[in-house]
């Protein structure tokens, strides 16, 4: 798929962009679903991908990853700043054992004895 055709299939592009420049970011929705994905993009290729269910001022995390050449670089961190700015709880869905120091950084609580963690606007601050 070139890139006129995948901008026609996305939802919307946002821009201007808080990511580095050159990053693209695209907002798809996932068809048949009330989901999306968030991709962002260099180049053509892409370097990141979450898929997310917003409900009103909430979001769910399904799914969030990072291309390893773009790894522990701010780029999922700088995906759920983003989140934060227009969501007042964001919730993220079965957090492997190995990524809940990001999600702690990230100022998300585990929920109880579950792979689930949480994020509040009123949650104590933490860097994105």
């Amino acid at each position: 798929m070139n890139a006129s055709s995948e901008a026609e299939s996305a939802d919307y592009i946002i821009s201007p962009t808080p990511f580095p420049h050159g990053v693209r970011v695209l907002i798809k929705p996932e068809p048949e679903t009330p989901k999306e994905w968030i991709e962002l993009e260099i180049g053509g290729e892409t370097i990141a991908r979450a898929n997310i269910l917003r409900e009103g001022r909430r979001v769910t995390v399904k799914f969030i990853t990072v291309h390893p050449s773009h790894e522990r670089q701010g780029v999922a961190g700088s995906i759920l700043a983003e989140l934060k700015k227009n969501h007042s709880e964001i919730v993220a869905q079965g957090v492997k054992y190995q990524a809940r120091g990001f999600w702690e950084k990230c100022g998300f609580q585990r929920m109880g004895k579950t792979k689930n963690w949480r994020w509040t606007s009123d949650s104590p601050s933490f860097p994105p």
